[in-house]
């Protein structure tokens, strides 16, 4: 399922630079295969399937607080996420990707305060930094 879920991920992370959007179609396809997998035990050893909806969760409601400010494809992505990675696949996986995000964001800061930019209104995808934290905790935390 690791290959499903990567594809998932690479086909969600481009369309968010490209576009800022993720195609409904694309949650609906990997989401029913995630939750077929989930419905059929295929991942009975991850325990606290309900935890690993939570960052989804709250990347919804933070859209909901901020008029739309945080996109809801992102939380939506996560809800998906969920059903392939369990609890602590799910939080870990957003937890790196705000780490890789945020010192993005800080170094644009950085630089934009150098060059005498206002960076803090610039606009910043969250979907193609998930990519290097699934690296991250495919190969190196797992160590395979």
């Amino acid at each position: 399922m690791e290959l499903v879920y990567s594809i998932f991920l690479l086909l969600s992370a481009w369309y968010d630079l490209r576009t800022a959007k993720i195609p409904i179609w694309l949650l609906v396809l990997f989401g029913i295969t995630g939750a077929l997998g989930l419905l059929t035990g295929a991942w009975q050893e991850y325990s606290g399937v309900l935890a690993a909806f939570l960052p989804g969760i709250f990347l919804l409601l933070v859209t909901i607080c901020t008029g739309g400010a945080a996109g809801a494809g992102d939380g939506c992505f996560f809800i998906v996420s969920a059903c392939y990675l369990g609890s602590y696949g799910t939080i870990a996986l957003f937890l790196c990707g705000l780490f890789f995000c945020g010192t993005c964001s800080l170094g644009m800061a950085a630089w934009g305060f150098i060059h005498g930019i206002n960076a803090g209104k610039m606009r910043l995808p969250f979907l193609p930094f998930i990519i290097p934290a699934w690296f991250w905790l495919l190969f190196v935390s797992t160590g395979k």
